[in-house]
C-alpha cells in the first residue's frame, strides 16, 4: 500500500495529473485491488502527505563531525528482571527433576500395590491377609500423595517457565548488547 502512495507522490512531484497517474497505476500495479480512479488516488496521496508531514525531521549531521555509535547502559530494573528470568530457569529445572523423582516413586508404588494385591489373593491366613490389607492401604495413600503432587507439577511444567526465562534472558542480553546508531 505504501508503495503505491509513494508512486503517486513521486508522479505528482513530476507534475503529472491524477488522471495520468491513474492510467500509470493500472499498468504498474495490476494487482492493486483498491480503486484506481483519480479521486481515490487523490485521497491516497493526501493521506500519504499527512503521514509524511507528521514524521519529525532529524537534525542534519554536519559533515566532518565524528559521532561514535552509542551503547547505553542497562537500567537496574531491567537487570532485576534478568535475575527473575534466571530464577525461573532454575525453578523450572528443579520442577522437572522433582517430576522425574515422583514419576519413579509412582512406578515403585504401583509395583508394590500389585505385589500386595497378589499376596492378599494367595494368603490363606486371615491375620496375615489383614496385615497385607493395612499395608496396601498405606501404599495407596502414599501413592495418592505422589499423584497429587505430580498433578500440580504437571500444571507448572505446562507453562514452560524455563523457555520463558531463557527468552527473557535473551531479550535483556539483546538490550545489553544493543548499539544505537546516529543517522
Amino acid at each position: 500500500m505504501s508503495d503505491i502512495r509513494e508512486f503517486i507522490h513521486e508522479r505528482r512531484e513530476e507534475g503529472l495529473s491524477y488522471g495520468n497517474i491513474a492510467m500509470m497505476v493500472k499498468e504498474s500495479y495490476p494487482d492493486y485491488e483498491g480503486s484506481k480512479s483519480p479521486q481515490a488516488l487523490r485521497s491516497l496521496h493526501a493521506n500519504y502527505k499527512k503521514q509524511v508531514a507528521e514524521i519529525p525531521k532529524l537534525p542534519e549531521v554536519v559533515s566532518g563531525d565524528i559521532i561514535d555509535n552509542i551503547k547505553k547502559p542497562i537500567n537496574e530494573n531491567i537487570l532485576h528482571w534478568k535475575e527473575v528470568a534466571s530464577k525461573l530457569i532454575e525453578l523450572n529445572d528443579t520442577m522437572y527433576e522433582r517430576k522425574q523423582t515422583l514419576s519413579d516413586e509412582l512406578e515403585h508404588y504401583k509395583k508394590e500395590e500389585q505385589n500386595l494385591l497378589h499376596m492378599i489373593e494367595f494368603e490363606d491366613d486371615e491375620n496375615k491377609g489383614f496385615q497385607y490389607y493395612k499395608k496396601l492401604k498405606q501404599v495407596r495413600e502414599e501413592k495418592r500423595q505422589v499423584k497429587n503432587e505430580l498433578e500440580v507439577l504437571y500444571e507448572f511444567t505446562q507453562q514452560r517457565l524455563g523457555s520463558t526465562g531463557r527468552h527473557m534472558t535473551n531479550v535483556v542480553d539483546g538490550l545489553q548488547n544493543k548499539v544505537y546508531f546516529v543517522r
